[in-house]
């Protein structure tokens, strides 16, 4: 099963949730809403994942990252900006 960070984890991601479980290995969970250097344990269907941050991707390895945001330009151009590789987007 491949390993992926997903950012954000609002509406959009729990209501795909499942099918993403069923996908994936979700490694992290990025949240604008945390602040920098800031991490919570986060629950969903009986999964416990760790959200970070956007500004600490650099440290959750090098895994493909699945948005999962309404406004998916603005954290496709935040990741960009963090130096994330396009081709990882």
């Amino acid at each position: 099963m491949d390993r992926i960070i997903v950012f954000g984890r609002g509406k959009f991601f729990t209501d795909f949730a499942e099918k993403l479980f069923q996908q994936y290995e979700i490694a992290a969970i990025l949240d604008n809403r945390l602040d920098i250097g800031e991490k919570e344990e986060y629950c969903c269907l009986g999964k416990t994942i760790t959200v970070y941050h956007p500004s600490q991707i650099g440290k959750l390895g090098h895994f493909p990252v699945l948005i999962m945001i309404k406004d998916f330009w603005d954290a496709y151009r935040q990741l960009l900006e963090l130096q994330v590789e396009e081709r990882r987007i």
